[in-house]
């Protein structure tokens, strides 16, 4: 073998390692790109489904019980739901900076409206109308006000009214 035949071969071994490493960057960078997309989705998924801002008006149990109407009743996630009116679209998303997505569903207008998890019921009467979110933070449940929405407006997502 010839000294060329030999410096052959190493260039050769030299341009297959630095192009499988090329790729291998190529692929963990396009990883951390997408990974930073999807918490940047997830983010912006979070903010849409936000139990932040005016709380429910709560009520008791025995008010609820007394409230006319039939209940609907819906599950999702460890989570019960029933309302007395309207309809309920829900999902599950990073709230409060957890790390894992927890179960949210909001209400378009419930009138009377009780949630259960993990054991502890709210009672809540957001009114005729009004839609409303519950879901459940740092082991309490939480309900806010929300803006009115259209279910599943514009190719499945959500419209806000805007």
């Amino acid at each position: 073998m010839g000294f060329n035949s030999i410096n052959l071969r190493v260039v050769q071994r030299v341009v297959i390692w630095a192009a499988v490493g090329a790729v291998w960057v190529g692929t963990a960078a396009t990883a951390a790109l997408n990974v930073r997309k999807q918490e940047a989705a997830d983010r912006q998924e979070a903010a849409r489904w936000s139990v932040d801002g005016e709380p429910c008006p709560v009520i008791t149990e025995a008010a609820y019980d007394a409230a006319p109407l039939s209940v609907s009743e819906t599950r999702f996630y460890g989570m019960k739901f029933e309302r007395r009116v309207g309809h309920v679209m829900c999902t599950r998303v990073l709230v409060d900076g957890q790390k894992d997505k927890q179960p949210v569903c909001q209400f378009t207008g419930p009138v009377f409206l009780r949630a259960e998890a993990a054991g502890k019921a709210g009672y809540y009467a957001p009114g005729q109308g009004k839609a409303a979110r519950v879901a459940m933070v740092d082991g309490k449940l939480r309900c806010a006000m929300v803006p009115k929405f259209k279910m599943f407006a514009e190719g499945g997502r959500l419209n806000y009214g805007e």
